[in-house]
């Protein structure tokens, strides 16, 4: 565990997208929480799991193989409530990709020559995942989820959400 709080897994099925969640909440920022999908328990079982632990403790749960996943790992997101100011925070330390349905195309050219890659793949790529994942802005450190699965509804509520999360921009 990363800090002291509470974390939640629940195994949803081998066939949807993320096969499980796990919810990492922290005791002191209610704003804030990662999500962790493809998991599975270390005793095997599917029933939920509710624990409060400490930061250092050991994970109930493991890397898995179920949901879209490609093999054994695990997909981490790091969601925070949408405010201004945590807008503005992640802002300020990046580049824009997507700002509504306008990309970033110099960007994104420039990223596919350093890195030999197809800029019309990448590009086509690029609008899939902001259409599938309904993201509405995206930036090489953050981007705003406007909606998401029942089963991936932060602990506050509903509502748009920072996702920082390094395998959605084209930084890697």
């Amino acid at each position: 565990m990363c800090f002291d709080g509470t974390m939640t897994w629940r195994y949803l099925s081998e066939d949807s997208v993320f096969g499980s969640i796990t919810k990492m909440i922290p005791d002191n920022h209610k704003y804030t929480e990662l999500q962790i999908a493809h998991t599975v328990r270390k005793d095997g079982k599917k029933d939920p799991l509710n624990y409060w632990l400490r930061q250092g403790e050991e994970l109930p749960v493991i890397p898995g193989d179920i949901g879209l996943s490609k093999g054994i790992h695990t997909h981490t997101e790091w969601w925070i409530k949408y405010t201004d100011a945590n807008y503005d925070f992640f802002k300020k330390q990046g580049v824009c990709i997507r700002d509504g349905n306008t990309l970033n195309t110099a960007y994104i050219y420039d990223h596919c020559r350093k890195n030999n890659l197809n800029p019309a793949q990448v590009t086509e790529e690029l609008v899939e995942q902001f259409s599938s994942w309904n993201i509405s802005e995206a930036w090489t450190t953050f981007c705003i989820r406007e909606a998401y699965p029942v089963e991936r509804t932060p602990s506050w509520g509903r509502g748009a959400v920072i996702i920082a999360d390094p395998m959605l921009y084209l930084d890697i």
